[in-house]
């Protein structure tokens, strides 16, 4: 639902690369992207194809509203819209847990050997 905010994980993306190169990670995001791209084009068309001019921006309200079809659409679009968040708050959440690590003088040691993600001890 939120497929072009993916700025906030480029950075944490970047540093779980295993071989970090700019044309690798170029290559990637703009997999992504294109996908992404593709996608709502393809939805886009298909809602034009069924409705014509009078599709509405919201294709679901093109639908007749008591559609069991269209309730499990509405739901799905829900839960994909509150799954986003944990991703769009991961970049503040990395970033807290830094700065609490950084600011405490006890000992912090990876929770996994390799991990950048530390758990203080």
């Amino acid at each position: 639902s939120f497929a072009y905010q993916c700025h906030m994980t480029s950075v944490p993306l970047y540093g779980e690369m295993r071989h970090r190169t700019t044309t690798k990670y170029l290559v990637v995001v703009g997999v992504a992207m294109f996908l992404a791209t593709l996608s709502y084009v393809i939805v886009g068309l298909a809602g034009m194809a069924m409705f014509g001019g009078s599709v509405q921006a919201d294709v679901i309200l093109n639908f007749p509203p008591n559609s069991i079809l269209i309730a499990i659409g509405r739901v799905a679009v829900t839960i994909s819209i509150c799954m986003t968040y944990p991703v769009i708050l991961f970049i503040g959440r990395q970033a807290l847990e830094g700065l609490i690590i950084t600011l405490t003088s006890s000992t912090s040691r990876p929770l996994q050997p390799g991990s950048n993600t530390f758990r203080l001890s």
